[in-house]
Protein backbone atom coordinates (compact mmCIF):
# COMPACT_ATOMS: atom_id res chain seq x y z
CA UNK A 1 0.00 0.00 0.00
CA UNK A 2 1.41 3.38 -1.04
CA UNK A 3 1.45 5.98 1.73
CA UNK A 4 0.54 9.53 0.81
CA UNK A 5 2.86 12.30 1.94
CA UNK A 6 1.31 14.50 4.59
CA UNK A 7 2.16 18.15 3.99
CA UNK A 8 1.73 21.15 6.23
CA UNK A 9 -0.62 23.50 4.35
CA UNK A 10 -0.15 26.53 6.63
CA UNK A 11 1.40 29.76 5.34
CA UNK A 12 5.17 30.06 5.32
CA UNK A 13 6.72 31.86 8.27
CA UNK A 14 9.86 34.00 8.42
CA UNK A 15 11.84 31.10 9.94
CA UNK A 16 10.74 28.78 7.14
CA UNK A 17 11.74 31.37 4.54
CA UNK A 18 15.16 31.61 6.18
CA UNK A 19 15.41 27.84 5.89
CA UNK A 20 14.64 28.17 2.18
CA UNK A 21 17.35 30.80 1.81
CA UNK A 22 19.86 28.61 3.66
CA UNK A 23 18.92 25.68 1.41
CA UNK A 24 19.50 27.75 -1.72
CA UNK A 25 22.87 28.96 -0.46
CA UNK A 26 23.83 25.35 0.34
CA UNK A 27 22.91 24.24 -3.19
CA UNK A 28 19.99 22.02 -2.14
CA UNK A 29 17.22 21.22 -4.59
CA UNK A 30 13.60 22.26 -4.12
CA UNK A 31 12.64 18.69 -3.20
CA UNK A 32 15.27 18.56 -0.44
CA UNK A 33 14.15 21.92 0.96
CA UNK A 34 10.51 20.80 0.83
CA UNK A 35 11.30 17.67 2.86
CA UNK A 36 12.97 19.79 5.54
CA UNK A 37 9.83 21.96 5.90
CA UNK A 38 7.22 19.22 5.29
CA UNK A 39 5.94 21.17 2.29
CA UNK A 40 5.10 20.27 -1.28
CA UNK A 41 8.01 20.94 -3.68
CA UNK A 42 5.70 23.09 -5.84
CA UNK A 43 5.12 25.36 -2.82
CA UNK A 44 8.86 25.96 -2.48
CA UNK A 45 9.21 26.55 -6.21
CA UNK A 46 6.36 29.11 -6.26
CA UNK A 47 7.75 30.88 -3.19
CA UNK A 48 11.22 31.28 -4.72
CA UNK A 49 9.92 32.32 -8.15
CA UNK A 50 7.46 34.85 -6.71
CA UNK A 51 9.75 36.58 -4.22
CA UNK A 52 13.19 36.41 -5.84
CA UNK A 53 14.65 39.68 -7.09
CA UNK A 54 16.22 40.21 -10.50
CA UNK A 55 19.71 41.64 -10.90
CA UNK A 56 20.18 42.45 -14.62
CA UNK A 57 23.51 41.63 -16.21
CA UNK A 58 26.01 44.24 -17.34
CA UNK A 59 25.51 44.89 -21.07
CA UNK A 60 28.48 47.25 -21.47
CA UNK A 61 30.78 44.83 -23.30
CA UNK A 62 28.30 42.11 -24.30
CA UNK A 63 25.07 43.52 -25.67
CA UNK A 64 23.39 40.19 -26.50
CA UNK A 65 23.99 36.63 -25.36
CA UNK A 66 23.20 33.67 -27.59
CA UNK A 67 24.28 30.04 -27.65
CA UNK A 68 25.08 30.44 -31.37
CA UNK A 69 27.24 33.54 -30.87
CA UNK A 70 30.52 31.79 -31.82
CA UNK A 71 29.03 30.59 -35.11
CA UNK A 72 27.31 33.82 -36.17
CA UNK A 73 29.80 36.32 -34.67
CA UNK A 74 27.13 39.01 -34.99
CA UNK A 75 24.01 38.48 -32.94
CA UNK A 76 20.69 40.33 -32.61
CA UNK A 77 17.51 39.42 -30.73
CA UNK A 78 15.58 39.60 -34.01
CA UNK A 79 17.47 36.61 -35.37
CA UNK A 80 15.43 33.43 -35.80
CA UNK A 81 18.16 31.35 -34.15
CA UNK A 82 18.50 33.67 -31.16
CA UNK A 83 18.40 31.69 -27.93
CA UNK A 84 19.68 32.86 -24.56
CA UNK A 85 21.92 30.46 -22.64
CA UNK A 86 20.26 28.72 -19.71
CA UNK A 87 21.47 28.00 -16.20
CA UNK A 88 20.31 24.85 -14.40
CA UNK A 89 20.76 26.42 -10.95
CA UNK A 90 18.90 29.64 -11.83
CA UNK A 91 16.16 28.24 -14.10
CA UNK A 92 15.46 24.83 -12.55
CA UNK A 93 16.57 24.00 -9.02
CA UNK A 94 16.90 25.71 -6.60
CA UNK A 95 15.87 28.70 -8.78
CA UNK A 96 18.16 31.44 -7.42
CA UNK A 97 21.82 32.43 -7.56
CA UNK A 98 22.56 32.83 -3.84
CA UNK A 99 26.23 31.93 -3.17
CA UNK A 100 26.70 30.33 -6.57
CA UNK A 101 30.43 29.61 -7.09
CA UNK A 102 30.23 31.05 -10.63
CA UNK A 103 28.27 34.18 -9.77
CA UNK A 104 31.24 36.56 -10.13
CA UNK A 105 32.09 35.33 -13.65
CA UNK A 106 28.52 34.76 -14.87
CA UNK A 107 27.25 37.03 -17.70
CA UNK A 108 23.57 36.05 -17.33
CA UNK A 109 20.77 37.84 -15.50
CA UNK A 110 20.79 36.78 -11.87
CA UNK A 111 18.03 36.10 -9.33
CA UNK A 112 18.52 36.33 -5.58
CA UNK A 113 16.15 35.19 -2.83
CA UNK A 114 16.10 37.07 0.48
CA UNK A 115 13.93 35.76 3.33
CA UNK A 116 13.34 39.17 4.97
CA UNK A 117 12.28 40.80 1.69
CA UNK A 118 10.05 37.83 0.88
CA UNK A 119 8.32 38.16 4.27
CA UNK A 120 7.73 41.91 3.72
CA UNK A 121 6.28 41.32 0.25
CA UNK A 122 4.05 38.55 1.61
CA UNK A 123 2.64 40.75 4.39
CA UNK A 124 2.12 43.64 1.97
CA UNK A 125 0.14 41.40 -0.39
CA UNK A 126 -1.80 39.91 2.53
CA UNK A 127 -2.98 43.34 3.69
CA UNK A 128 -3.78 44.54 0.16
CA UNK A 129 -5.93 41.49 -0.53
CA UNK A 130 -8.13 42.24 2.49
CA UNK A 131 -8.91 45.89 1.74
CA UNK A 132 -12.25 45.04 0.08
CA UNK A 133 -11.19 46.15 -3.42
CA UNK A 134 -9.45 44.33 -6.22
CA UNK A 135 -6.60 46.85 -6.44
CA UNK A 136 -3.16 47.09 -4.95
CA UNK A 137 -1.58 50.39 -3.94
CA UNK A 138 0.40 50.79 -7.17
CA UNK A 139 -2.62 50.22 -9.41
CA UNK A 140 -4.68 52.65 -7.33
CA UNK A 141 -2.06 55.40 -7.78
CA UNK A 142 -1.89 54.79 -11.53
CA UNK A 143 -5.66 55.07 -11.93
CA UNK A 144 -5.80 58.16 -9.69
CA UNK A 145 -3.07 59.91 -11.73
CA UNK A 146 -5.19 59.41 -14.86
CA UNK A 147 -8.71 60.24 -13.65
CA UNK A 148 -8.00 63.11 -11.19
CA UNK A 149 -7.01 65.82 -13.75
CA UNK A 150 -9.68 64.64 -16.22
CA UNK A 151 -12.48 64.77 -13.63
CA UNK A 152 -11.36 68.28 -12.70
CA UNK A 153 -11.74 69.23 -16.38
CA UNK A 154 -15.36 68.05 -16.24
CA UNK A 155 -15.02 64.75 -18.09
CA UNK A 156 -17.20 61.83 -17.09
CA UNK A 157 -16.06 58.31 -16.21
CA UNK A 158 -17.38 57.08 -19.58
CA UNK A 159 -15.23 59.60 -21.46
CA UNK A 160 -12.15 58.70 -19.44
CA UNK A 161 -12.56 54.94 -20.00
CA UNK A 162 -13.16 55.36 -23.73
CA UNK A 163 -9.90 57.31 -24.19
CA UNK A 164 -7.74 55.33 -21.72
CA UNK A 165 -7.74 51.63 -22.53
CA UNK A 166 -5.04 50.94 -19.93
CA UNK A 167 -7.69 51.16 -17.19
CA UNK A 168 -9.04 47.60 -16.98
CA UNK A 169 -11.89 48.36 -14.57
CA UNK A 170 -15.39 48.91 -15.95
CA UNK A 171 -17.61 51.96 -15.55
CA UNK A 172 -19.65 50.58 -12.64
CA UNK A 173 -16.55 49.44 -10.75
CA UNK A 174 -14.93 52.89 -10.84
CA UNK A 175 -18.17 54.52 -9.66
CA UNK A 176 -18.33 52.05 -6.76
CA UNK A 177 -14.69 52.73 -5.83
CA UNK A 178 -15.29 56.50 -5.82
CA UNK A 179 -18.43 56.16 -3.68
CA UNK A 180 -16.55 53.86 -1.26
CA UNK A 181 -13.88 56.56 -0.83
CA UNK A 182 -11.00 54.58 -2.35
CA UNK A 183 -9.62 57.71 -4.10
CA UNK A 184 -10.53 60.15 -1.33
CA UNK A 185 -6.88 60.83 -0.44
CA UNK A 186 -6.34 61.97 -4.04
CA UNK A 187 -9.20 64.51 -3.80
CA UNK A 188 -11.89 62.41 -5.50
CA UNK A 189 -15.26 61.68 -3.89
CA UNK A 190 -18.90 61.50 -4.97
CA UNK A 191 -19.05 65.30 -5.36
CA UNK A 192 -16.29 65.10 -8.01
CA UNK A 193 -18.72 63.35 -10.37
CA UNK A 194 -20.36 66.03 -12.49
CA UNK A 195 -23.34 63.96 -13.63
CA UNK A 196 -24.09 62.67 -10.16
CA UNK A 197 -24.03 66.14 -8.58
CA UNK A 198 -26.27 67.66 -11.28
CA UNK A 199 -28.77 64.83 -11.17
CA UNK A 200 -32.14 65.94 -9.81
CA UNK A 201 -33.78 64.06 -6.98
CA UNK A 202 -36.96 62.36 -8.10
CA UNK A 203 -40.13 63.96 -6.66
CA UNK A 204 -42.38 60.99 -7.35
CA UNK A 205 -43.83 59.70 -4.11
CA UNK A 206 -45.77 56.49 -4.15
CA UNK A 207 -48.98 56.51 -2.10
CA UNK A 208 -49.66 53.70 0.31
CA UNK A 209 -52.56 51.40 -0.48
CA UNK A 210 -55.57 52.44 1.57
CA UNK A 211 -57.05 48.97 1.92
CA UNK A 212 -55.18 45.67 2.08
CA UNK A 213 -55.36 43.49 -1.01
CA UNK A 214 -58.20 40.97 -0.95
CA UNK A 215 -57.07 37.59 -2.22
CA UNK A 216 -60.37 35.80 -1.50
CA UNK A 217 -61.09 33.27 -4.23
CA UNK A 218 -57.75 33.98 -5.96
CA UNK A 219 -55.57 31.47 -4.15
CA UNK A 220 -55.15 27.77 -4.88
Amino acid sequence: MIKKCVYNNSHLTLEQRRTIQDGIESGLSKVEIAKMLSKDPSTIGKEIKKHRTLKPRNVFNIDTLCIHLKECRRCTKKCERYEEPKCSRRDRSPGACNKCPKVSKCHLDKYFYNASDAEKNYKYTLVDSRQGINLNTTEMKQIANIIVPLLEQGQSINQILSSHQEIKQCNKTLYNYIEMGVFKEYGIDSFSLKEQVNRKVSKIKYKKRKEPVNYTGRTY
